[in-house]
């Protein structure tokens, strides 16, 4: 059996008539290797916060929320927008990056958009970071929960004392 990256250079190397035949089977075989290998970069690009799979509409949502709240000086982790400030942990070389932050009597509120699916652990983490940060800065944490999450992230709340005000969106 040959290795993507094989059949990628065999196949450009040869003249359409030499190109060699290969059964069903391996081509169902090696598809899916070549799909189980881009899911597996995708999981480990999203874990590692290096791309940002939350939906562009959720971001939409998320920021005329913080606008209708007053917040000015907004900052945005999409499109269109200055990116927040970046966290580094130590001994992690991932930076965090609040999804949006902003200004508001005096303080600095971060807010998150609150999803399921991600690693518990992770997400608590960074929950508490910038919760901390809000605080320090005399303001808020607002984790903003799309339809379906808002059970999730009242859980994680509750279960890990996280100092933050739930919104549905």
């Amino acid at each position: 059996m040959y290795a993507a990256k094989e059949i990628h250079i065999i196949f450009d190397n040869c003249r359409p008539q030499e190109r060699p035949v290969y059964s069903h089977i391996d081509a169902f075989l090696l598809l899916n290797a070549i799909v189980a290998h881009h899911i597996n970069l995708i999981t480990i690009l999203v874990n590692h916060n290096l791309i940002n799979m939350k939906d562009p509409q959720l971001y939409e949502k998320a920021i005329l929320w913080a606008k209708r709240k007053g917040f000015n000086d907004l900052k945005a982790n999409t499109e269109n927008y200055d990116q927040p400030s970046s966290f580094t942990r130590q001994g992690i070389d991932t930076p965090l990056i609040p999804d949006i932050t902003g200004q508001s009597l005096g303080g600095k509120h971060y807010v998150e958009i609150a999803m399921k699916g991600e690693s518990e652990q992770d997400t608590v983490s960074k929950w508490k970071l910038f919760s901390a940060m809000a605080n320090m800065k005399a303001g808020k944490l607002y984790l903003l929960a799309p339809k379906g999450h808002r059970a999730f992230t009242d859980k994680l709340v509750k279960k890990y004392n996280v100092d933050a005000t739930v919104v549905n969106i």
